[in-house]
């Protein structure tokens, strides 16, 4: 009889998850679950997904910086400090590295009652559970499709400890953002035609806020889809994809690309590069000059490079903009970043051209 207390307790503590068609109605589904508006801070240098996800939710968003490669935790615990009112944030593991200063952070929120979304879009750990018997919560998101880590039609997966929280998320069914299966196709494959034709542009690097004010503009059902027949997926058919051949090619172009610059003294590299889950790409910085002139000299001979991720917080509509000078390092880092590609739409023929294309043009400096 005394044993039965600690069964359920046991019991209440193991994860429990809610399956949704995407990661974005995930994030969504835990703001409103966790309270019906409020304030949340985002690292700028993020997609546009979890941004969409928090303005409709109804939370206000707070921009943040980062470190080198990563959220700026002393920032956000310096903001946490100043604005009592924030209670919501997104943790992502930013292109796939660890974030320092984790145990400092959870140890300063443990008695606040705040949400915490771990965003593990490019990353699948770790994963720090908040024990239950912290006023803060966590929710752990899981992002699954094209070019993630595990490759799956399309999936998010959202996974907390907290019994109240995930029997919210696993009922909340807001009827604006119902939409059948076959709808959601529709407005899927008009915004495939849309950002296939904006790729095709010249210059579309440069020019992509047309693109991102028109998505900006889209109907929302496309970013945060409540499928009027809930999922009911599990990820058993793809948990396999975690050691496939695609992961150890990735794993394996990844660590070659980071190789190439090592010792090359204008590359600025993570400072933990061992990176075990990247996705389609690998990020490193260089000065900008040294950016752009790499970048033109790979696309001069048909080779992929990018320059993404921007800083969110100059490019969001004029009433979520925040010009800060504390922001200034997501600034930099959108003058910095270039991205290779290393996912398996790039043949090993191609990839080796790529390799000796930027040995090369390291060489020649």
């Amino acid at each position: 009889m005394n044993m039965e207390p600690i069964i359920n307790d046991r019991f209440e503590n193991i994860p429990k998850s809610v399956y949704f068609p995407r990661a974005t109605t995930a994030i969504y589904a835990a703001l409103r679950s966790f309270n019906s508006s409020g304030k949340i801070i985002i690292p700028s240098t993020i997609c546009l997904d979890p941004i969409f996800a928090a303005y409709y939710a109804n939370y206000e968003i707070v921009f943040v910086g980062i470190d080198g490669f990563q959220l700026e935790l002393k920032k956000v615990n310096q903001i946490l400090d100043d604005d009592p009112e924030i209670n919501a944030i997104l943790l992502p593991f930013l292109y796939g590295y660890p974030i320092d200063g984790l145990e400092e952070f959870w140890n300063q929120i443990n008695s606040r009652e705040i949400l915490v979304i771990e965003d593990l879009a490019q990353t699948l750990g770790p994963s720090h559970f908040i024990g239950p018997q912290t006023r803060a919560k966590l929710v752990t998101i899981h992002s699954c499709g094209k070019s993630k880590i595990i490759d799956s039609k399309r999936l998010g997966i959202a996974t907390t400890r907290d019994s109240e929280l995930h029997s919210t998320m696993k009922n909340l069914r807001p009827r604006d953002l119902l939409i059948s299966e076959k709808d959601y196709r529709l407005l899927e494959q008009q915004y495939l035609e849309f950002y296939e034709a904006f790729l095709r542009t010249i210059s579309y690097e440069e020019n992509w806020q047309n693109f991102y004010q028109t998505v900006w503009n889209s109907d929302p059902r496309l970013f945060i889809p409540f499928l009027s027949t809930p999922m009911k997926s599990t990820l058993s058919q793809d948990i396999k994809h975690w050691q496939s051949p695609e992961y150890k090619m990735r794993n394996r172009r990844h660590t070659d690309i980071l190789e190439l610059f090592r010792n090359f003294q204008d590359a600025r590299l993570p400072a933990k590069s061992d990176s075990s889950r990247p996705i389609w790409r690998t990020t490193i910085r260089l000065p900008n000059d040294v950016r752009n002139q790499l970048y033109d000299y790979l696309n001069s001979n048909g080779l992929f490079a990018s320059k993404w991720y921007r800083a969110m917080h100059r490019y969001v509509p004029i009433y979520l903009a925040q010009n800060d000078a504390k922001l200034r390092s997501a600034e930099v880092f959108e003058e910095e970043v270039i991205n290779f590609k290393i996912d398996k739409t790039m043949t090993d023929r191609t990839f080796d051209n790529y390799k000796t294309a930027i040995e090369k043009w390291i060489f020649n400096r």
